[in-house]
């Protein structure tokens, strides 16, 4: 019962942050500070897991996320990026099989290379602390929110929103018969001006 509250709570906190993030999307596009691309790679949970779905509470659980994204476009200030990044993430939720909600506690997404041997680009992100920091996960689709500070090729961007949205798929456990300890996730990220 407590645990369902709490649920519900967060997914009340997180509602208007989507909300804007969506209603947001089409006018940053628009702006100079952008930049996004496909991510995939693996969470596994440190501590607790995905429950099995005839658990009625939910599990506080630890993860950590580890991918890359192998063809990302940044924009900031007409200093641009394009290569791969490799992406980490961490964070908290009380989990349940169709619903987790919690704090994302530690970004970095960071890449650089030399295209034709004419200098070094790069450009990396890093989470903002604070409370505005989200992770919500609905069935299989997930949605992150995330304050960043980001720089591409030295220029910063303060103040911008990492959102990554996509599927997560049990790769141990399965959520019917055992919990889930570790999955795969496959979606896209944006970064926008806050």
């Amino acid at each position: 019962m407590i645990r369902s509250k709490m649920m519900r709570r967060l997914l009340a906190i997180a509602a208007p942050a989507i909300a804007v993030v969506v209603a947001a999307l089409p006018a940053a596009a628009l702006n100079d500070t952008v930049g996004g691309g496909a991510v995939s790679g693996g969470v596994v949970f440190t501590t607790g897991n995905v429950p099995v779905i005839s658990s009625p509470a939910c599990v506080t659980d630890f993860w950590t996320f580890n991918g890359s994204a192998p063809t990302v476009l940044f924009n900031v200030n007409e200093s641009q990026y394009a290569g791969s990044i490799g992406i980490y993430a961490q964070g908290n939720s009380c989990a349940t099989t169709s619903l987790e909600a919690g704090a994302i506690t530690a970004l970095s997404a960071s890449g650089s290379n030399t295209p034709l041997g004419i200098g070094t680009m790069s450009a990396s992100c890093n989470l903002i602390p604070g409370n505005n920091n989200i992770y919500v996960r609905l069935g299989t689709h997930v949605i992150l929110l995330v304050n960043t500070n980001c720089y591409v090729n030295s220029w910063g961007a303060p103040n911008t929103t990492f959102v990554a949205t996509g599927e997560f798929l049990p790769t141990t456990g399965d959520g019917v018969n055992f919990p889930i300890t570790a999955a795969s996730f496959t979606g896209a990220f944006t970064v926008f001006p806050s």
